[in-house]
């Protein structure tokens, strides 16, 4: 019999069955008088503790509800100041997605304060130390991160631009990828990676691309090809 019940109902049967008992054994008299009172204590306690943290769930979703509204306007402002920027289009989409992962985080954790502030502040504290231990063993990383998207905002060149970094050897050729933490540069002698600190951190030329290489073949002077017979 209950194969034939839906699979959802079948999963919620245990809880409805408890629900009935529990109202069963708060509002009639089925069951002893002790038990009957212990349960109608132990709901009004309980209904003392969450009329507060209902008022906390409603102002904590009008702050969220309010949050969303000025978020669309805030959004279309940062896209038009970035469109009068030089930024490339990965810078652009880098900054819109920083800003969007800052802004909800700032307001799920404002949100999150209202409910539980010193379950948050102990969060928020252990988060703290645990970033700047991370960004102090990972700080060579965060130079080049930081680099990149310096470069991505500022750019000094573009992919497919012929560049030289002045005062690193054979950093010359043409710019395949500008990437998080490094630039791809193609030169004659192959492929070269370059850590994007020492882009930002030096001067860079933009050169003229190298002229085609020269044919070995050597036609004497005077000298025409015959058109192939029709």
């Amino acid at each position: 019999m209950l194969n034939k019940l839906p699979g959802w109902l079948r999963k919620a049967l245990p809880t409805l069955i408890l629900l009935a008992l529990v109202v069963v054994a708060s509002f009639t008299n089925w069951l002893p008088a002790g038990l009957h009172q212990s349960i109608l204590d132990s709901l009004k306690d309980y209904g003392a503790k969450l009329v507060p943290l209902v008022g906390d769930l409603l102002v904590c979703a009008l702050f969220l509800s309010i949050a969303h509204l000025l978020y669309s306007p805030l959004a279309n402002g940062v896209c038009r100041a970035l469109a009068k920027t030089g930024a490339s289009n990965r810078g652009k989409v880098l900054v819109q997605r920083s800003l969007q992962y800052i802004y909800w985080g700032l307001a799920i954790f404002i949100a999150a304060t209202l409910i539980a502030p010193d379950l948050l502040g102990k969060l928020f504290l252990g988060v703290s130390l645990f970033g700047a231990a991370l960004a102090l063993a990972l700080q060579g990383m965060m130079k080049e991160l930081i680099s990149g998207a310096l470069l991505q905002l500022m750019p000094k060149f573009e992919v497919g631009n012929y560049i030289e970094v002045v005062g690193i050897a054979d950093a010359k050729g043409k710019v395949v990828d500008i990437d998080t933490l490094s630039t791809k540069v193609e030169s004659p002698s192959g492929p070269i990676i370059i850590p994007n600190s020492k882009i930002w951190e030096n001067p860079v030329k933009i050169v003229p691309p190298p002229p085609p290489p020269k044919s070995p073949l050597i036609l004497p002077e005077g000298f025409k090809r015959k058109a192939p017979d029709a």
